[in-house]
């Protein structure tokens, strides 16, 4: 239990940093900037990949015992994967 508890805060501190080097990072410096996107988009990534694992096996698990209890929580992983798409777009304009 403890490994997996040390990889989640692993990579929430992961997460942490690379949203904080978007913050930060200069749209003037063309090598910092696609690094920084580059991680922004691992990012996206996993977060895209971990709604769809959700969606695929916990969801369907939790409708199988209970159908419609997972209704809310399907339709907020639309809304994070508009927002990921969003999020997306405007890198690509950067």
């Amino acid at each position: 239990m403890l490994a997996r508890s040390t990889r989640r805060a692993s990579a929430r501190q992961k997460y942490c940093c690379t949203l904080a080097r978007v913050g930060r990072v200069d749209p003037d410096d063309p090598l910092a900037l696609d690094a920084t996107l580059t991680r922004l988009q691992s990012l996206l990534d996993t977060c895209r990949s971990h709604a769809a694992k959700e969606n695929q096996f916990v969801h369907s698990a939790i409708e199988a015992r209970r159908p419609g209890a997972s209704e809310r929580v399907g339709s907020e992983h639309v809304e994070h994967l508009d927002a990921i798409a969003g999020l997306e777009a405007e890198a690509v304009a950067l």
